[in-house]
């Protein structure tokens, strides 16, 4: 009975300490809460989603920034300000997909390389489903939940290099703890090594050519062309044959390229690009699409 009750107060000491460091980190790291207001878990593969209706204004996780970035999630989950309704007749509809490159991490939402590209062509419309954290697997499992409805005639995949590792885990039950996201993150830093010797490995390359072989499956299965914009090309070795293609080159389906000297000078801000970077990458995948035709980011037939 006496041990009993030393166990008691034992469980009630440790329950202390931890709401004592639970309330420590919200008031010391409160960048950490910004990522937990756009993201929730799923049920499904992808483990997590953003967070429909959201909106917060993020000032850096890397570093702290003086200027205030706002995340508008829209009702469907995406990075939009409007929904997104069933694709007119005459528009050319491209859906874009990675990770928080893709999401558009420290720009606002009329900066990102999306929005420039419909500032290029009127006619376009671009959409954002890029989710800061996913990696090859989620976006595979990311592509296959959402193309089809979204009836695309174009995809874009923001490749970069730390998609080939494996994803966060982001465990349902403790989703909102902050103890928990920074021991998740904290564990995820300090297995940098082991990452890259994944990344290496004979595992790791089977690994992202089994799930870049399901996303451009889906693309096939939907007539959806995808451009792969890598942004670290020496990458390029990762790609399953036949799809380790010279710049521009052409499959039926496939079209791989270099993004990196087109981003790689400009600056960075919490670790991400900045708006310079957003607009040059998006007059570069225009002229790749439109074959150097200016003010136009639809393939040269289409009109």
């Amino acid at each position: 009975m006496q041990l009993l009750g030393w166990v008691i107060i034992l469980l009630i000491a440790l329950f202390g300490v931890a709401a004592i460091l639970e309330i420590s980190a919200r008031i010391l790291l409160p960048n950490i809460n910004v990522l937990l207001t756009i993201v929730s878990p799923t049920e499904d593969n992808r483990n997590y989603v953003l967070t429909p209706n959201a909106t917060t204004i993020y000032r850096g996780l890397y570093e702290e920034s003086n200027m205030e970035t706002i995340w508008r999630i829209n009702a469907q989950g995406l990075r939009a300000d409007t929904t997104i309704e069933k694709k007119p007749t005459d528009v050319f509809r491209i859906l874009t997909y990675g990770d928080s490159e893709t999401f558009g991490w420290s720009v606002d939402l009329d900066e990102t390389w999306q929005r420039q590209m419909e500032q290029i062509d009127k006619n376009i419309q671009v959409i954002n489903l890029g989710v800061p954290g996913y990696n090859i697997e989620s976006i595979a499992n990311h592509i296959e939940k959402t193309l089809t409805n979204l009836e695309p005639d174009l995809v874009i995949y923001l490749f970069n290099k730390n998609d080939v590792y494996k994803p966060l885990n982001y465990h349902p039950n403790l989703s909102k703890s902050f103890l928990y996201l920074i021991a998740n993150m904290g564990i995820y830093q300090l297995k940098a090594q082991q990452r890259k010797q994944w990344r290496r490995s004979q595992e790791g390359k089977q690994y992202f050519r089994k799930h870049l072989q399901r996303i451009i499956s889906t693309c096939k299965q939907n007539n959806a062309p995808i451009i792969l914009a890598i942004q670290q090309w020496k990458y390029v070795t990762l790609l399953p044959k036949p799809y380790q293609l010279e710049l521009q080159e052409l499959t039926s389906t496939v079209r791989t390229i270099n993004v990196e000297n087109i981003i790689e000078d400009f600056p960075r801000r919490d670790a991400h690009l900045t708006e310079p970077a957003h607009q040059a990458l998006a007059k570069y995948l225009c002229n790749f699409i439109a074959g150097n035709v200016e003010q136009y980011c639809r393939p040269p037939l289409i009109k």
